[in-house]
């Protein structure tokens, strides 16, 4: 009980001097995470900290070198660089207990959940460098916009650094899928509850992938509005003067 005060009381610290309840909710994220990764192997990789599951642990190398490369990367394509993740590497099935039915970004071989990103090792190894890119690419949203983003622009925005630096599109496979041209307003809804994912997905992608073509820096200005606490029409509309029905026309 006492070690659970004293969390408490690091959390409002932490509040009152960075004036952002999200800050300290992603520090108790970061807690809760250690806490359910007992036991794994907790190795340091310049300003991460990873925990392995011990079963994985002839990956480690790899993967330290695969998030170094990769967060150097990122720091340049957004243009800041921001306080970096835990990073877990767990089992495939105790991935999908943990974040199952829960309203994190979720991969095949990773996901993100406020501070923390998840991954997993499939037949043929650590994940593809794509999905590290987007689960990292969801943080730096994270981090740059204080946590305060709808969650279609954070998909759209990873995708679109997964594309950029890796040449990777979600369903691009798939050339003759018709798909469905969602709003934004259906978007912001219920993303992961709309019934095409696929079309959800490349909307945001699509949308996302616009804004940057405006002049390059739209979508880091609308992340900055956005730390300033603006909801995302605001945001939008202060960085580029469009408005939602804007980029629905498009």
């Amino acid at each position: 009980m006492r070690k659970l005060w004293q969390v408490i009381v690091a959390v409002l610290v932490i509040v009152v001097i960075t004036g952002s309840l999200t800050v300290g909710f992603g520090l108790v994220n970061r807690i809760y995470w250690v806490a359910r990764t007992s036991g794994y192997r907790v190795v340091s990789s310049g300003d991460n900290v990873l925990r392995v599951n011990p079963e994985f642990a002839e990956h480690i190398p790899a993967l330290k070198s695969k998030v170094d490369y990769w967060q150097d990367k990122l720091d340049a394509y957004f243009g800041a660089e921001v306080h970096q993740p835990l990073i877990v590497l767990t089992k495939p099935e105790r991935l999908q207990a943990m974040i199952g039915g829960s309203e994190y970004s979720l991969d095949t071989a990773g996901a993100y959940s406020e501070g923390v990103v998840l991954l997993t090792v499939k037949e043929n190894g650590l994940p593809e460098q794509a999905v590290l890119v987007h689960e990292l690419a969801h943080h730096y949203v994270h981090e740059l916009s204080r946590g305060n983003y709808p969650v279609w622009y954070s998909e759209g925005l990873a995708q679109l650094a997964e594309w950029s630096l890796t040449g990777y599109l979600w369903f691009d496979v798939n050339e003759n899928y018709t798909y469905y041209k969602y709003n934004v307003s259906e978007l912001d809804e219920n993303f992961y509850g709309l019934d095409s994912q696929a079309s959800a997905y490349r909307r945001a992608f699509e949308v996302a992938r616009f804004l940057s073509d405006l002049d390059g820096q739209a979508n880091y200005k609308i992340l900055k509005e956005l730390a300033a606490g603006k909801n995302f029409p605001a945001a939008l509309y202060d960085a580029t003067g469009l408005s939602l029905t804007d980029l629905d026309e498009f």
